[in-house]
């Protein structure tokens, strides 16, 4: 990623993706995933450009990069959870 300008992501869980739209041009596009259900909460980490999400359906918090690579599960939940908030911390503090 040579500019990354600023952007707000969203989780679209009925069309089962996740967006990122660039704030200066109001243009969006869906973060390529294989494996997303039903995402609900989600942050962004700024220093490594990584997007966390949780997604209800599958009961796991997952990682990704912007551009849709490095996709990790990073913790899978009991059935009987449901996580809608999600709160990335910056390694660095």
């Amino acid at each position: 990623m040579t500019n990354i300008r600023d952007f707000v992501l969203v989780a679209d869980s009925y069309i089962q993706e996740i967006y990122r739209m660039d704030l200066e041009t109001g243009s969006y596009s869906a973060i390529p995933q294989y494996t997303v259900n039903t995402p609900i909460a989600i942050d962004y980490d700024p220093l490594t450009h990584t997007v966390f999400y949780s997604d209800v359906v599958l009961h796991q918090i997952k990682s990704t990069d912007l551009d849709g690579t490095n996709e990790k599960i990073l913790k899978r939940l009991n059935s009987g959870k449901t996580l809608y908030v999600l709160l990335a911390t910056p390694r660095h503090l």
